[in-house]
């Protein structure tokens, strides 16, 4: 039999019902698939024919296919068993050109708690592309429900742990602005029957550009592109079908149990900075004590000490100075200042006597300060001193990193005139390396590192900087025709050289990840503090959130207008989704500075931000709920307990809370933190079963019930 091939409608719409319906008939289940939750039904050509969840045996009528977009079968369907309980099926499919042949691998077997599903094509001759398209078609019906870890469009907060009736839409990973999904999932919920099926991609795939599409009709499709074909090379995916309640949890908890390096700081002392945070250059006169109140943690250093962008930390000795380029709160003319390691470092130990933390600035992917060329002749320099000429020290020495458009152009769209660069090129990666080295030798007192706009990762249809370096070759991608080297290959590149140097001297990576907003990218990345810029705060506030499920993360906060014309709601989301919003510190760099009405908000909810320090996601199948209209929860696991917040309660003056599967339910005892009290009031509670009824008191429609022992 053939496997089943579809030529897809233009832009990666779903085929139309006709040729849906002729591809897939009415296909016998041959073989099955089974792990402990969940059997998979797979026709002899090895489609997708039916899948079956839980102890309830309630059976779904799914089917399933992969495609490769406008290619058609070439010979039978080879099928065999493999080891242990899966099966193998293996095919040929052809393009256009007689030449442009490859052979499809699919491979289903059970795992501990999901189904493996693999994928591998192979193709030989020139290089091509076609999109990957994997298809499963659920029987969806008006209770069924979809999630997926999604940002939102729109200035208009929209609370991403809601699940949604199915829908005709579509998401691109890594968002474009507004719009995409952050984690590769997609999850079908059946609250009927208490059932969920959740289709996880892995993040360790060499993920290059997909789409997450879904229809009213219940079809889910992932459709991956760029991946370059030929010469031999070998294109794998992996996913797994994991089956859980019907909560959107069941998926993400699955998610991070097989994927905890993704989601776990690699330094644990991370946690220790979770909090608000400032992006300063001003140290003199800081009422670190007040400050602290708010629920301040760290200041992201902003005193512009490099002398030029992209030089953060020049290759002189430690008492050394040099005049900036930046102007910094600590210039004496409003325009540069003379910098030195000796004075970087003090600062780093002033926030440590104040109870606080410090992280060096860094970016990976910007080099120069107003380089409107480089074409300019040489001045007479030593190879010792080819740094302090910022074009000689591109031009000679990291000239590779260069990033160019497919004609060869560079790109000054940096910041200040920066020129985009590729961190993947081998010397300017060693650059950025010794640079990062420097700062472990000459900054013992600084945390570790923030490294500054991803923004490269995603841009805007049309805009000049695609994700994709014309200049280099990442050897996975075929792009317009051509080889390139894809930002997320280069930001894995640089964040696996950083990962030794500056983690194994104690010290943390942070990121701002606007236009990152990627899991795949965040291996090494200890937390975030997201400057939010043109995406948009609310659809920022999301997608950081849902990435640091079990890391520290602060969000950008312009200006105290952000907070009007409802400061409550403000803060509650945030408190919602476990993000810790910018501190009003003094001379901060284009965000939120001191004011008395703005200041008296953060101190209004101080103590409900610093509850959830070293907040880690609770997953437990329908852990926490609420009855009462409107209101909002979610649970954290926090050093010595837990912290609930409840919020969006409006005038209410009390919400129904119900805990589940929560070790040690019955030791716990719980208060509330209301914002603008200094007391913890009572919260009354009362066991039934395995689950805890509270009757949470609300003050300006919040509380945070903290659970301890």
């Amino acid at each position: 039999m053939f496997k089943a091939i579809v030529l897809l409608l233009a832009g990666g719409c779903f085929a139309s019902a006709a040729v849906a319906a002729e591809t897939r008939g009415d296909a016998v289940a041959r073989y099955e698939i089974r792990s402990k939750e969940l059997t998979l039904k797979l026709s002899a050509d090895g489609r997708i024919v039916g899948l079956r969840v839980g102890a309830k045996q309630l059976e779904r009528g799914v089917v399933g296919q992969t495609l490769l977009e406008g290619c058609r079968p070439h010979g039978d369907v080879a099928a065999k068993a493999i080891r242990p309980g899966g099966m193998e099926f293996t095919w040929t499919v052809a393009a256009g050109k007689p030449a442009d042949q490859c052979q499809v691998s699919e491979r289903f077997r059970p795992a501990k708690d999901s189904i493996r599903w693999e994928m591998e094509v192979v193709a030989d001759g020139e290089p091509w592309t076609v999109p990957l398209v994997l298809q499963l078609q659920f029987p969806a019906t008006a209770k069924t429900r979809f999630w997926t870890a999604w940002m939102h469009d729109g200035m208009t907060w929209e609370d991403p742990l809601r699940a949604k009736p199915m829908s005709t839409d579509s998401w691109p990973y890594g968002p474009y602005f507004h719009r995409g999904i952050v984690i590769p999932i997609a999850s079908l919920l059946d609250e009927d029957h208490d059932a969920g099926v959740s289709w996880a991609i892995s993040p360790e795939n060499a993920l290059l550009d997909f789409t997450l599409s879904t229809s009213t009709a219940g079809e889910v499709e992932f459709r991956f592109a760029h991946y370059r074909l030929g010469k031999g090379r070998v294109v794998r995916l992996a996913m797994d079908l994991v089956p859980h309640e019907a909560d959107w949890r069941g998926g993400m908890r699955w998610m991070v149990a097989r994927y905890p390096s993704f989601f776990d700081p690699p330094n644990p002392n991370a946690d220790k900075m979770s909090g608000c945070a400032s992006y300063s250059g001003w140290y003199r006169d800081v009422d670190y004590a007040r400050l602290k109140k708010m629920g301040f943690a760290y200041r992201w250093e902003a005193s512009f000490d490099w002398p030029y962008y992209g030089m953060f930390l020049p290759p002189v000795g430690g008492t050394e100075t040099w005049m900036s380029s930046g102007y910094g709160e600590q210039s004496t003319d409003g325009q540069s200042h003379k910098a030195s390691f000796v004075l970087m470092n003090d600062r780093a130990r002033q926030m440590h006597a104040n109870g606080t933390w410090h992280l060096g600035y860094f970016n990976v992917s910007e080099f120069g300060t107003q380089l409107k060329s480089i074409d300019v002749p040489r001045p007479n320099l030593s190879e010792k001193d080819s740094w302090k000429d910022q074009v000689v020290f591109l031009r000679e020495r990291i000239a590779d990193g260069i990033w160019r458009d497919r004609q060869g152009r560079e790109s000054h769209e940096g910041w200040s005139g920066a020129v985009i660069m590729d961190p993947a090129a081998p010397h300017y990666r060693a650059s950025l390396l010794e640079q990062a080295r420097r700062h472990v030798e000459k900054l013992p007192d600084s945390d570790g590192l923030c490294i500054d706009r991803m923004s490269w990762a995603s841009k805007e249809p049309g805009d000049w900087v695609k994700p994709v370096n014309w200049g280099g070759d990442d050897g996975l991608g075929w792009y317009e025709g051509r080889a390139g080297r894809h930002f997320s290959v280069s930001w894995k590149s640089i964040l696996a050289g950083l990962d030794p140097i500056v983690h194994q001297a104690g010290k943390v990576i942070f990121a701002n990840p606007i236009m990152g907003y990627r899991l795949d990218m965040m291996r090494y990345v200890d937390g975030y503090y997201d400057e939010v810029w043109r995406i948009g705060p609310t659809a920022s506030l999301n997608g950081t959130g849902l990435l640091a499920i079990r890391k520290p993360a602060t969000l950008w906060t312009d200006d105290e207008g952000w907070l009007r014309p409802d400061p409550d709601a403000y803060f509650q989301r945030h408190l919602h989704m476990g993000v810790y919003p910018t501190v009003p510190f003094p001379k901060n760099d284009h965000s939120i500075r001191p004011d008395p009405w703005a200041d008296q908000q953060y101190l209004d909810y101080g103590s409900l931000l610093i509850a959830l320090r070293g907040k880690k996601w609770v997953l437990g199948p329908h852990c926490v709920e609420t009855t009462t209209p409107g209101v909002k929860v979610n649970l954290f696991q926090v050093p010595g307990g837990y912290a609930l917040p409840v919020t969006f309660g409006g005038r209410a003056a009390f919400a129904a809370v119900r805990l589940r599967g929560i070790p040690k339910l019955d030791r716990l005892r719980c208060a509330a933190l209301h914002p603008g009290e200094d007391q913890a009031a009572a919260v009354a509670a009362t066991l039934e079963d395995d689950a805890m009824k509270l009757r949470v008191p609300l003050k300006r429609g919040c509380a945070m019930v903290l659970l301890r022992e």
